[in-house]
């Protein structure tokens, strides 16, 4: 069930990391993972931006994955685990 938090939420290619980060905070559970795939690389501000949000919700964002997929597609993965018990700052609207 939802209520008891979730062990990964995937977000492929969904926004900025941010956004994306504060959206997702309130469905993982203590040591869950937050897997953002982005089309690119992000920049040093979005990368910034997922960081401010994920300390905020109590949570860690890791360094990016960088990696490249045939014919020409350059692409990452940025990974966001949960710390810390109690309840994320926000949760995802219904």
């Amino acid at each position: 069930a939802l209520d008891r938090g979730c062990d990964v939420v995937v977000a492929r290619a969904v926004g900025r990391l941010g956004a994306v980060t504060e959206a997702a905070a309130g469905l993982l559970k203590p040591g869950g993972l937050l897997v953002h795939y982005k089309g690119g690389a992000p920049d040093g501000k979005e990368l910034g931006e997922g960081k401010m949000a994920a300390s905020r919700n109590r949570m860690k964002q890791l360094d990016p994955v960088f990696y490249e997929l045939p014919p020409d597609g350059k692409r990452s993965v940025v990974l966001c685990r949960r710390t810390r018990r109690g309840a994320a700052r926000r949760r995802p609207r219904s």
